[in-house]
């Protein structure tokens, strides 16, 4: 009975192992997300409109929005409360929180 046992559990063990190298459990680089570039506005604090350029991504599992952030910024620093304010202003009101894989958002993108 404890050889079964041992057989049932290497083979559960073999499957998982062989799951996580085929399909994966964490989100890779290897998944590209397609990617449209385009350029909306918002108030500033003078009073003109400026732009938000912005990039049509679509989300997969463990995507957040400033991991999104980071992988299209050039090296610059951008303070998290624009990068949501700008995604909110983006998306019609949508929190960062309520995002959804699967789903097309517009997210900023910073230069």
């Amino acid at each position: 009975m404890k050889r079964l046992a041992l057989f049932l559990t290497i083979v559960f063990i073999s499957y998982i192992i062989y799951v996580d190298v085929t399909k994966g459990t964490l989100p890779g680089a290897a998944t590209e997300t397609a990617a449209t570039e385009e350029v909306n506005t918002r108030p500033s604090e003078a009073g003109e409109l400026a732009e938000i350029p912005f990039k049509k991504i679509k989300i997969q599992p463990g995507d957040t929005l400033l991991s999104l952030v980071e992988k299209n910024k050039n090296g610059s620093s951008i303070d998290i409360q624009t990068i949501i304010k700008d995604f909110q202003l983006l998306n019609n009101g949508l929190k960062p929180e309520e995002m959804k894989s699967g789903s097309t958002y517009k997210v900023p993108s910073y230069r």
